[in-house]
Parts: C-alpha cells; sequence; structure tokens
C-alpha cells in the first residue's frame, strides 16, 4: 500500500529483465548466484502483487477463480520452460536460454503500462477521483455499465497492514487455505 501495484510490478518486471542479463553474463558461479537469488526475490514479490491485484480488481463472485488461474497459469509456464529446457538448452547453450526464456517480460512490462494502478491504493494513497478513473476505464474494457457518480469505498489507511486481521473469522479460511 505504500508505493502500489502498479510501481512494484514495474520495478520487479525491470529488475526481472536485468537479473536475467546478469544470469547469462556471469563470470563465475558467485555472480550467477547472486543473479539468481535476485530473480528468485523478483519472482516471488512480483507474484505476490499480481495476487493482490487481481483480487483488487475481480469481482468478488470471481476472485477465487481468477486467483486460481492465476497459480494454474503460472504452473503451466513453470512447465512449458522446463519443457523448453529439455529440447533447447544443449543446442543453444544456459546463457541464451536464461535470455530466450526472459524475452517474455519485455512485452509485460510494455502492457504494463496499459493497466491502471489498482483503485483501492489510489483511495487509500488520497487519489478517490484517480480510483474512479480506473474502475470506470475497467468496467469500459469489461464491457460492464457502471454510475458516474460512482462512491469507491475502501479501509482508510490506518487500519491496513495489521497481520492479525489474516486470522479474524472473515478471513481465516482463506488465509489457511492459501498458506498450504
Amino acid at each position: 500500500d505504500k508505493f502500489g501495484r502498479k510501481k512494484v510490478l514495474t520495478i520487479t518486471l525491470i529488475a526481472l529483465i536485468l537479473t536475467a542479463i546478469g544470469s547469462a553474463a556471469a563470470q563465475n558461479k558467485w555472480q550467477f548466484l547472486i543473479a539468481r537469488s535476485m530473480t528468485g526475490a523478483c519472482i516471488g514479490a512480483n507474484f505476490g502483487v499480481i495476487v493482490a491485484y487481481a483480487t483488487e480488481v475481480v469481482e468478488s463472485k470471481y476472485r477465487s477463480l481468477g486467483v486460481s488461474l492465476i497459480i494454474f497459469t503460472s504452473k503451466v509456464g513453470m512447465f512449458l520452460t522446463a519443457l523448453m529446457g529439455f529440447f533447447f538448452l544443449n543446442m543453444i547453450g544456459w546463457r541464451w536460454f536464461i535470455i530466450l526464456v526472459s524475452i517474455n517480460l519485455i512485452p509485460a512490462l510494455l502492457l504494463l503500462q496499459l493497466v491502471p494502478e489498482s483503485p483501492r491504493y489510489l483511495v487509500v494513497s488520497g487519489q478517490r477521483e484517480e480510483a474512479k478513473k480506473a474502475v470506470q476505464f475497467m468496467s469500459r474494457l469489461n464491457k460492464v455499465p457502471v454510475q458516474d457518480n460512482i462512491e469507491i469505498v475502501c479501509y482508510e489507511s490506518g487500519d491496513l497492514g495489521n497481520i492479525s486481521t489474516l486470522l479474524e473469522p472473515t478471513f481465516r479460511k482463506e488465509t489457511i487455505l492459501l498458506s498450504a
């Protein structure tokens, strides 16, 4: 909630591109280890933010499906990467393989710029008009009518960030299922 979903995703995607280049250009095992460790940290941060963004913009009745699709597609991507490695790694070498599987980050970074910031983040950070514009953009994109005088309500920033909230009866089931 401090930086916004879009800014964190942009930073982690840029960092992923740079760590891929760093991994491919590594001259020894320590450089490679550092670059791949940073890649893993960026992937972890990226995944968490993607799930948070999706849960904030997907209609509540489809929220579980949306998160499930994100998880499923990430697993399919991992499988396809392993499959590509099986067929191409020996042909092109590990350095080019890292570059090959990282190329998709560039269009992802470009497409991210078309996506609005999370309306929830915009409200919490005091940007209510921008939040309304983001909701109206998403409603037009999804062909769902929304009123012009829409009021966006969200917890105030003082109420955010308390981890004990995740164990309250309202969230307990989802917290346990997601942490398993």
